[in-house]
């Protein structure tokens, strides 16, 4: 896999895999510079499991209420101006 494309699909493999997860890997694949998303199990065979990273769980969920509360505040300022 290139390099281009394995920094494209590794994200994608740790976020569809569920916690704990394993990836199994081709003989001429890595995890590359993804070491941070999984942990080898059996480095020979190419098995890698997914480590749990709660941080980005919480980081999801405040990008998430951020975005609520812009969409909020945008709604509630657009009502105002329309009113003058």
């Amino acid at each position: 896999m290139d390099s281009v494309l394995q920094k494209k699909v590794m994200p994608l493999f740790h976020y569809t895999l569920t916690q704990n997860g394993y990836l199994f890997l081709g003989t001429s694949e890595t995890i590359g510079e993804f070491s941070g998303l999984f942990s080898p199990v059996d480095t020979k065979w190419k098995i890698f499991q997914r480590k749990g990273v709660v941080a980005e769980r919480c980081r999801i969920i405040f990008m998430l209420l951020l975005m609520m509360l812009i969409r909020h505040t945008r709604k509630h300022w657009n009502s105002r101006c329309s009113e003058r």
